[in-house]
This record gives C-alpha cells, sequence and structure tokens, in this order.
C-alpha cells in the first residue's frame, strides 16, 4: 500500500476493516446474531488475544501498511515516556488537560500532543480510575448495541462494526477525548436506545416483539409507502396508537 506522499495508514486500515465486517455480518444473519449475543465475551477475549500477540500481529499489520514496526516512532519514543509519568500518578492520573500542551515537560520531550494511544491516555489523564470507567462505558455500549439488534438489524451491526472500529483506532492514536468522534461515542448508546417510527408503530399495535428476521427491517418503509399510498388515514392510525401507549401525549393536529 505504498505511494507518493502521506497518507494515515490508521483510517485506512480501520475504514477497510470496519466495512468488511458491515457487509459479512449484513450477509450472514446466523453470524450475526452469534455475534451479538456474545458481544461483551468476544470483547474480553479479544483484549486478552491482543496482549499475547500485539507483538507479532503489529509486525504483520505494519509491514502490509508500509510503516515501521515501531508504528513511526510511537512505541520507541512516545509510550514509554508516557507510562513512566503515568506510572507516577497510577490511580487517578495526571487530570484530564494537565499532561499534554504547551509548557509542560512531557510535550517538550516527545515533540506531540498525544500519547497516539487513546487507552495510555486514559489512563495518563485518569489513571487505573478512568481505565476502569471506560471499559465500564464499552460494556455499556455493547448492552446498547445488544438491545438494538433486537429491533433493527441494520443499526445493530452498524454499532457492531463502529464499535470495532473505535477500539481499534485508539490503538495507535487517541480519540476518546477527541471532540468529534468522543462526543459520537458519547451519543451513540442513546441514539442505537431511541425507536425508529415504524417500529413505534409496529410497538404499539402489539406486533414488535424481539426478532432478528429481516423482514423486520422493512418495517419502517412499509409504513412510510402506506402513508404516501392512503395519505391521511394512515398518519391518522398511527397517531391513534402512539396515544393508546402514551395517553398523556397529545396527538398532533393535522391541517
Amino acid at each position: 500500500m505504498r505511494g507518493p506522499g502521506t497518507y494515515s495508514a490508521t483510517s485506512i486500515s480501520v475504514t477497510v476493516v470496519g466495512l468488511a465486517i458491515f457487509l459479512a455480518l449484513r450477509k450472514r444473519e446466523a453470524l450475526a446474531a452469534f455475534v451479538t449475543q456474545n458481544l461483551k465475551v468476544l470483547a474480553v477475549c479479544a483484549v486478552l488475544l491482543y496482549a499475547f500477540v500485539a507483538e507479532p500481529a503489529t509486525a504483520a499489520v505494519t509491514s502490509l501498511l508500509g510503516r515501521d514496526r515501531n508504528l513511526t516512532g510511537r512505541a520507541t519514543d512516545i509510550w514509554p515516556v508516557v507510562m513512566q509519568l503515568a506510572a507516577e500518578h497510577p490511580w487517578l492520573g495526571l487530570g484530564y488537560g494537565g499532561a499534554w500542551g504547551l509548557g509542560t515537560s512531557l510535550s517538550a520531550t516527545v515533540r506531540v500532543e498525544q500519547a497516539h494511544n487513546g487507552y495510555l491516555d486514559v489512563y495518563l489523564h485518569l489513571g487505573l480510575v478512568g481505565v476502569t470507567l471506560l471499559a465500564a462505558f464499552l460494556l455499556g455500549l455493547c448492552s446498547a448495541i445488544q438491545r438494538c439488534f433486537r429491533r433493527d438489524y441494520d443499526w445493530g451491526i452498524f454499532g457492531i462494526a463502529f464499535l470495532l472500529m473505535t477500539v481499534l483506532y485508539n490503538l495507535s492514536e487517541t480519540a476518546f477525548f477527541d471532540v468529534y468522534l468522543g462526543t459520537m461515542m458519547a451519543v451513540l448508546p442513546i441514539a442505537l436506545s431511541i425507536p425508529r417510527t415504524g417500529d413505534l408503530s409496529v410497538v404499539a399495535a402489539g406486533e414488535g416483539q424481539p426478532t432478528t428476521d429481516r423482514s423486520r427491517r422493512a418495517v419502517p418503509s412499509t409504513v412510510e409507502t402506506s402513508r404516501d399510498s392512503a395519505g391521511r388515514h394512515t398518519a391518522r392510525r398511527f397517531d391513534v396508537r402512539w396515544k393508546a401507549t402514551h395517553p398523556k401525549l397529545p396527538t398532533a393536529r393535522r391541517p
């Protein structure tokens, strides 16, 4: 994958892996159901496996991407210095924003503004307490994905692909404190927990049992098509169903 100019090997590899996982799970429902059901177990096993095969796996990936085995100086020039400093405050870390920036000794030593490893940066800033909270958050995200998968097949496997991409990306970059990706990680569990419009109508009608059947994904489009062809009658029927399950919410008036 070498070529003229510079490129982000991390972004390319993470994008390819994420798309491959999404497409594979979308075509194989049995595999998607197995992965979703055992998502937390697979996540823990992946962490343990990485601890044992990190070095050969890193060598293979960097060779494929045309990068140095030391990850462009990360493993030799940055991570050892960060680990040494983080070990001085193992429980609570240096505090958020207390390690990197202009005038800090760490930035002056390694000449970068992040550890280029999200997990190491969490340990540096927030200590073992922060690492524990991060693990709890990721496991909570797994639970949100599992619940979403029972209602919506596509959004469920999207959540799996996004989780995998985030975990992999933070191995060589810091995104947990990023204003964009970090915010998206915080919002995603909430988004996955909100039923779509089609889901609301079916659940209100007593038909919304948890299922992974692909026909369940066609519910929103069927409702939308019926609304286009039948017009106001179908829209009014949805309002009645919503009001039946939410009597305290007023039905929107239509002109």
